[in-house]
């Protein structure tokens, strides 16, 4: 009997959010600036930053990407290494809108996607980012 309580203490505490042990990415920040202004059209770039907040690495055959998404509609997808802890990783997405459009009114969501690889992994509040440009 007691062999069977430890495992369901600590399944319980594993689902309470006890201390993550394992690898925790998470974007961190997205930031937006024009870098071209014509006109009739602004181009902007997106800049991206992906943390592993967790104490351990990821192992080196860990996939995962940043999937893009601008007004619910999936429009790219980027590769993401795999992260030692306290690691970042950092890209840029460009884009271009009217230049009569108002600010905030364009919607970014960052989502992490994660493959079965990632099953070690640590759940992260920081699994996706939204943005308003």
């Amino acid at each position: 009997m007691l062999g069977l309580i430890s495992p369901l203490i600590l399944a319980a505490m594993a689902a309470n959010g006890s201390t993550c042990s394992g690898a925790a990415p998470g974007i961190t920040a997205v930031t937006s600036s024009v870098v071209a202004d014509t006109n009739t059209v602004n181009q902007y770039r997106l800049h991206v930053v992906v943390v592993n907040h967790g104490p351990m690495g990821q192992p080196s055959n860990d996939l995962q990407s940043v999937a893009i998404f601008q007004n619910g509609d999936k429009v790219g997808e980027k590769g993401v290494p795999p992260l030692g802890s306290s690691k970042s990783y950092a890209f840029d997405f460009p884009f271009q809108r009217s230049d009569e459009a108002k600010m905030g009114t364009t919607h970014f969501t960052f989502r992490i996607v994660k493959d079965k690889n990632n099953a070690g992994d640590c759940t992260s509040s920081d699994n996706s980012y939204r943005l308003n440009v």
